[in-house]
């Protein structure tokens, strides 16, 4: 196309109203194609002869209106595809949310069966402690009786109590419970002979001593059960992660 035809073409162009001069090299270009692709097709000429005939020729104005056309067609394709692309966006990102959302739910669900087994466990767990540290607070309190018989400390039987009393945990309550038992045996076998009625208070104390000594150990033996039930049920992913998140202990 000659500089002087293509400055023809132009100016045609910026004259009109309805085209932007953002869009008139669009409309040149796309006119351009027309033409050449008309004269191809009609001297069957090749695509380098077409490109010296487009180089020489001037766009024919009837080309110019096809162009319009083919411009705003080319945009409204566009326009749709983009729409197509940000609709698919969309739906990827509404269903990614609701498979992140179904699936968070799914998964508490899960957790949340393994909770009344969790909670379950930690009241048989509570309700053994609480009986266990009711019984050896009975063998603590058997002491004084003890030590009054004795006509004083004997064998350490107040130090021992202490130690009792002191224990935080059930472990540390159970040996503290184990040596104060010891102790008074020891104190027991060690008072004098007395008349009957000591020998009866004696004897009457013998037996809560014995009595609560085998409280203790069928109170323990609950215990033990009660406490390997929590520890299975505390075992696997889901009562890990309702543990975590505060809802079983």
């Amino acid at each position: 196309m000659k500089y002087t035809d293509l400055m023809s073409t132009r100016e045609a162009l910026q004259q009109r109203p309805d085209i932007p001069d953002e869009d008139i090299d669009d409309v040149i270009a796309i006119a351009q194609e027309l033409q050449d692709a008309d004269r191809a097709r009609a001297d069957h000429a090749s695509l380098a002869e077409v490109e010296e005939v487009a180089g020489e020729l001037d766009i024919d104005p009837a080309y110019v209106e096809e162009a319009l056309g083919e411009l705003m067609r080319r945009r409204a394709d566009a326009a749709a595809d983009q729409e197509q692309q940000d609709a698919t966006r969309r739906r990827l990102l509404l269903g990614g949310a609701a498979t992140v959302g179904g699936t968070l739910l799914l998964g508490m669900l899960w957790v949340a069966t393994a909770l009344p087994g969790l909670w379950s466990s930690a009241a048989d767990l509570d309700r053994a402690t609480a009986q266990l540290d009711v019984v050896i607070d009975r063998q603590a309190s058997l002491a004084p009786q003890l030590v009054a018989l004795a006509g004083g400390e004997a064998a350490g039987l107040t130090t021992a109590v202490q130690a009792v009393r002191d224990a935080d945990t059930v472990p540390d309550r159970l040996a503290a419970a184990d040596a104060l038992g010891t102790a008074m045996a020891t104190a027991l076998a060690a008072l004098p002979p007395g008349d009957d009625a000591a020998q009866q208070l004696r004897l009457n104390l013998q037996y809560e001593i014995t009595g609560t000594a085998n409280r203790i150990a069928t109170e323990q033996a609950r215990y033990e059960a009660a406490r390997v039930v929590h520890e299975q049920a505390h075992a696997g992913l889901r009562a890990g992660i309702a543990t975590s998140l505060g809802l079983a202990r």
